[in-house]
């Protein structure tokens, strides 16, 4: 059996469970090209995802034998495409809950530091015209009350604001243990001065925050979610004619696949200025990573196990 490992280094427990189970490690560094995957991908059982590649369906459908994934991370639909995999059959694990620590603190950062201009004073230097505005008693509103927006929520209320959330189901015991309230999509984007999204990239989420939302009252957006939640057009839109202020998306946004190349254009205009993407950074730090790291081997541990019995 051989399970393709991504990542710059192999860690230790999985070279572990690779000895116990009797199971090849094919190592392919932490950013392999799409040829180097095509060329490893055929005859492969299982892929420990720890790089910055992103599984298509092409190259889903050239690994035949391909049976699980183990992502270290929850946002796998940034790395996999996971409805393909999920139509070939290819199970995709994530690790739910071992990087919300790190994606929250860095979701706060990013709000702080776009409500009080910090981005755009250091990235351009400009002389602030209009005074900001604290965090201490600002709206936040959070969209997708998961593990990370759970999070974001105790943060948010521990440096002073007031928090809402939208999400598909009610968490009526976080409501009560931290005071946090539920309102409607709609009412959400209308009250809260900032918004962190951090919900799950699917069918219902893919595109939802576009014109509407943007228009009702926002004025600065943090996305810890897959660049695929938000419409990119609404958002240049509403970045033009200076309805958004400011907005931090985490995570590979110029590409292909989230945008044409006029859209990147349009967008490109504001980077630096009103729009700041980071590289998919917020989850990587040394004890998010090691948390990630060992869940994602015990995933693996699980699958192998029950592939040689």
């Amino acid at each position: 059996m051989r399970v393709i490992v991504s990542g710059a280094s192999i860690p230790e427990g999985l070279v572990e469970v690779a000895a116990q189970l009797d199971v090849e490690l094919d190592p392919i560094g932490a950013d392999p090209s799409r040829a180097e995957l095509a060329a490893v991908l055929p005859g492969a059982t299982g892929y420990f995802l720890g790089g910055d590649e992103f599984l298509d369906a092409a190259l889903l459908k050239v690994a035949t034998g391909l049976r699980f994934i183990s992502f270290a991370g929850t946002g796998a639909s940034a790395f996999v495409d996971v409805k393909a995999a999920d139509t070939l059959g290819i199970e995709v694990m994530t690790t739910p809950g071992a990087n919300a620590v790190a994606v929250a603190e860095f979701a706060l950062g990013q709000g702080i530091a776009l409500q009080r201009g910090l981005l755009a004073s250091v990235a351009s230097s400009p002389r602030l015209e209009e005074k900001s505005t604290e965090i201490r008693g600002t709206e936040f509103g959070v969209f997708g009350l998961g593990t990370v927006g759970l999070e974001c929520a105790r943060l948010l209320l521990a440096v002073g604001g007031a928090v809402r959330y939208a999400s598909r189901k009610r968490h009526e015991e976080a409501e009560r243990a931290l005071g946090i309230r539920h309102v409607e999509r709609a009412d959400l984007f209308a009250d809260c001065l900032t918004i962190v999204v951090a919900c799950e990239l699917n069918d219902d989420t893919s595109s939802s925050i576009g014109r509407a939302e943007l228009a009702a009252g926002v004025r600065y957006l943090v996305s810890v979610a897959d660049p695929c939640v938000l419409n990119w057009s609404a958002v240049a839109d509403a970045l033009d004619d200076g309805t958004l202020l400011g907005v931090a998306q985490d995570g590979d946004l110029w590409t292909e696949r989230v945008l044409t190349p006029e859209l990147r254009e349009r967008l490109q205009r504001h980077a630096g200025v009103s729009l700041f993407v980071s590289a998919h950074i917020a989850a990587k730090t040394t004890a998010s990573w090691t948390r990630m790291e060992d869940a994602a081997i015990e995933n693996l541990r699980h699958v192998l196990a029950e592939h040689d019995d």
